[in-house]
């Protein structure tokens, strides 16, 4: 699980690669291969929240502002309409194309 530096490295990773760059493809559909790949989940994306509002709320806007708070990041985007969230959960990634994806060291503290 990420802990806050993490989470901030990947938000200064994002806010390099995406301030200002427009929105052009949305896909509300999970994405990993898991056993609910390709369906869209009407439980995280909200209330009254379809496939189609979705991809109309956020295509063609550009990225204004990245904010973090805690282990959730948001973008800020131009025009009317809401913000995307970002929960980075358990695995605490985020993957860009054209980027490595990164990686936690693991350590263990011995005494004495």
């Amino acid at each position: 699980m990420p802990e806050l530096p993490e989470v901030e490295a990947v938000r200064l990773l994002m806010e390099k690669n995406c301030m200002g760059k427009r929105v052009r493809v949305v896909s509300p559909f999970e994405q990993g291969g898991g056993a609910r790949n390709g369906q869209f989940d009407d439980i995280v994306m909200g209330e009254g929240a379809n496939a189609a509002s979705i991809t109309a709320a956020f295509g063609q806007r550009n990225v204004k502002a990245l904010h973090r708070r805690g282990k959730q990041i948001w973008f800020e985007l131009s025009g009317e309409g809401p913000s995307i969230l970002f929960h980075l959960g358990m695995t605490g990634t985020v993957v860009l194309e054209g980027h490595d994806v990164m990686k936690y060291k693991a350590f263990k503290v011995c005494l004495g």
